[in-house]
Order: structure tokens, then C-alpha cells, then sequence
């Protein structure tokens, strides 16, 4: 820990200490937003039980972001995908969302997104590896 004018600087800090400086973070953002982070996820499984894809993130400010969404080698072009997405868009909105946000890497198949309506919005060039990040929105 690095201590400087009087404060501690922590650079391993712990769960609890973690939820202090979010919890002041979310207090903050409330004086200015609705507090209405919603979490979601939804999986694909076999009938065997293998899960083969899911798709989460949270609903928050009027919107949907969608953190991860996964499918896996075997099941990529068989619309598994874009029924997942499916029905992060009905969840949103079901829960009163104008739109849906999400970002991918020029190597996750950006044009998997672009065929679902999503607009791109910005990038980043070089970002790990010489990929792209690239950053789509989509109004409902």
C-alpha cells in the first residue's frame, strides 16, 4: 500500500473495499439517474444438459447492454445466436428499454450484429492484437 498526503493507496484491494468505492459510485450516479440496474442472462443447453451458448448483461438508464454473448463452435450459424438476441431484445422491451448496446472485437464477428439491425457507433483501431473494438447500438 502506497501512502501519500495522508491517504493509503491500495493496489490489492478486497472484495469489501471494492463494494465501498461501487457503492459510492452508484450513490453518486443516483442524484443523477434512476437506480434501475437489472441483470439479466439467458442460456442454450442440450438435452443431454451441455449449456452451448447464453447471452447477459443488465438493463439500466433506458437501456439494455449486452455484456457477453457466447455460442458455441458447434452450434455457430444455426440461429442459436440470433435467438438469444431475440430475446434480450424482447426483455427489453418488456422492461421499457429505447434501445440495446453492446461491443464486440473485429475477430467476434461484428457482422453478426450488423445483420440484427445493430448500427456501429464508434471503434477503437489497435486495441489488443491489432483487433478492433467496435461499439453498436440499436433503438427499439
Amino acid at each position: 500500500m502506497e501512502a501519500r498526503d495522508g491517504l493509503a493507496f491500495n493496489q490489492t484491494p478486497d472484495n469489501a473495499d471494492v463494494q465501498a468505492f461501487h457503492e459510492g459510485f452508484r450513490a453518486f450516479n443516483r442524484r443523477y439517474c434512476p437506480a434501475d440496474h437489472q441483470p439479466f442472462a439467458f442460456t442454450v443447453e442440450t438435452e443431454a444438459g451441455c449449456i452451448v451458448g447464453g447471452i447477459d448483461g443488465a438493463s439500466f438508464w433506458g437501456h439494455l447492454h449486452v455484456e457477453n454473448l457466447h455460442v458455441d463452435d458447434n452450434w455457430r450459424g444455426s440461429g442459436v445466436g440470433r435467438r438469444l438476441m431475440e430475446m434480450a431484445e424482447a426483455l427489453a422491451i418488456e422492461r421499457g428499454c429505447l434501445g440495446v448496446n453492446l461491443d464486440t472485437f473485429s475477430f467476434q464477428a461484428p457482422g453478426f450484429d450488423e445483420k440484427l439491425g445493430f448500427v456501429r457507433i464508434g471503434e477503437e483501431n489497435g486495441y489488443v492484437n491489432d483487433y478492433q473494438r467496435i461499439y453498436y447500438t440499436k433503438s427499439l
